[in-house]
């Protein structure tokens, strides 16, 4: 029955490492994308264009945050609970 646990709690400790490294690699890869943007003047200086390049932040980047801190706690958690197993 314990070997079960363990085996549960390392899927879900694979799960929570797989939406954490995720969240890492959009919220890298959105900010190298924004700055390559205006690097090359893709995206302009004026009020509508970074009111809407904010807007799309909050609704890329809030989630991803949310989504590797979540992941983080968990990653935290599982370890103590495969101790307490043991």
């Amino acid at each position: 029955m314990d070997l079960l646990k363990k085996n549960i709690l390392d899927l879900e400790f694979q799960k929570n490492l797989n939406i954490a490294s995720t969240a890492v690699i959009i919220f890298f890869t959105y900010i190298i994308a924004v700055g390559v943007g205006f690097v090359t003047k893709q995206i302009a200086f004026n009020s509508r264009s970074l009111a809407f390049l904010s807007l799309s932040s909050i609704f890329i980047l809030g989630p991803s945050i949310i989504f590797f801190l979540r992941a983080r706690s968990q990653l935290k958690r599982i370890p103590k609970a495969i101790q307490v197993l043991e």
